[in-house]
Parts: structure tokens; C-alpha cells; sequence
């Protein structure tokens, strides 16, 4: 939760560093399933992925890390047991990124209120999830900072589908580092 204030903080303020750099789609997506491992049994939870290995962008890693992160985390998170899905395709300009579930699915009626910071589906002391209600308003807005698009399609009982559109995108001013590092830090960037 800490973490996630920072991050919004640092969004709000304007002062997140953006490193741009060509970045392996299917490396960032192995990254995110690793960091599950423990939470995907193969039996009541599990993961299906289409990336291929080629699949390259032009984009902020670490951003990149943060989106998958954030919608892989809440579609297992909200399936007690099925399937979570990863897809990544490449489009003209850039990359679509699919998170699937079929998991407890979204209400109609709360849909205008996803990425709204601190708002939970389930609220009050009688909610089903923990969380601080920041990671979808997060993503949403690591998501517009790459020139990118999210949308939804969620059916309540039967699962959701995130649909996030990225572009590739030019060196410009932002600076540029070549290559991949071996690990990745997921700790914010300061100045």
C-alpha cells in the first residue's frame, strides 16, 4: 500500500523518470508469472499465455512491469479457481496487451468507478479482498503516460478482460538505454 501511495505521488507530481529502451514482451511477462509463482497452484488457479518471443516495444520497462504486474495480480487475486490468461500481440503501432479472468467479474454498476484511486468493488469492513484500491487507478494512469488505451469487458460471476493498447515509442528527449539488465528492479525511480 505504501508503495502504491508513492508511486500515485510521484505520478501526481510529475517527477517519474520515463527510460525508453527496446523491451522483449515475453521477458517482462515471464517476470510478472515468476512473481506469482506461489499464488498459480496449476490446479484450482492457472496461467495461459500467448507472447511471442519476438515481440519486441520501444517503452519504459519498468512501467511495462507495473501494468502486467498490476492487471496479472488482480485477475488471480479475483479467481478462486480457473484460468488467467496473458496475451500479447503486435500492432501497427506498438503492442496489445490481454488479461483475461475467470474469476468473480466486474458489476455494471461499478464499472464508471474502476480506476478511480482508493475504490474497491467490495468496500467496508465486510469486503472480500484486501487491497488499497490503488492498483487499476495506477495502471490507468502508467498506461496514459505511455500514450496508451485500457479498456474492460467484465461479465459479474464470469470473469473480466483488460485491454491495454501501447505505442512504441520514439527516443525524443526521454533518455535511452540500450539493452535489457539482467535482473529488474521494481523499485520506484526518484531523482
Amino acid at each position: 500500500t505504501l508503495q502504491s501511495v508513492l508511486d500515485m505521488a510521484q505520478i501526481e507530481a510529475g517527477t517519474l523518470d520515463i527510460l525508453i529502451r527496446e523491451v522483449s514482451a515475453a521477458s517482462v511477462v515471464q517476470e510478472v508469472i515468476g512473481r506469482h509463482e506461489q499464488d498459480i497452484d496449476g490446479e484450482t488457479v492457472r496461467v495461459e499465455t500467448h507472447v511471442p518471443e519476438d515481440c519486441t516495444l520501444r517503452t519504459d520497462r519498468t512501467l511495462l512491469y507495473r501494468i502486467l504486474n498490476n492487471l496479472v495480480q488482480n485477475a488471480i487475486k479475483f479467481t478462486d479457481e480457473g484460468t488467467v490468461g496473458i496475451e500479447v500481440e503486435p500492432t501497427p503501432d506498438g503492442v496489445q496487451l490481454v488479461v483475461w479472468d475467470e474469476g468473480v467479474g466486474i458489476a455494471q454498476e461499478f464499472r464508471p468507478h474502476l480506476f478511480d484511486p482508493f475504490k474497491q468493488e467490495s468496500e467496508g469492513v465486510a469486503r472480500e479482498y484486501e487491497g488499497a484500491g490503488l492498483g487499476l487507478s495506477l495502471t490507468k494512469r502508467m498506461v496514459d503516460i505511455l500514450g496508451g488505451t485500457i479498456e474492460v469487458e467484465s461479465t459479474k460471476g464470469q470473469g473480466s478482460v483488460f485491454t491495454v493498447e501501447l505505442p512504441s515509442q520514439s527516443g525524443g528527449e526521454t533518455p535511452i538505454i540500450e539493452g535489457e539488465p539482467e535482473e529488474y528492479d521494481v523499485s520506484p525511480r526518484s531523482e
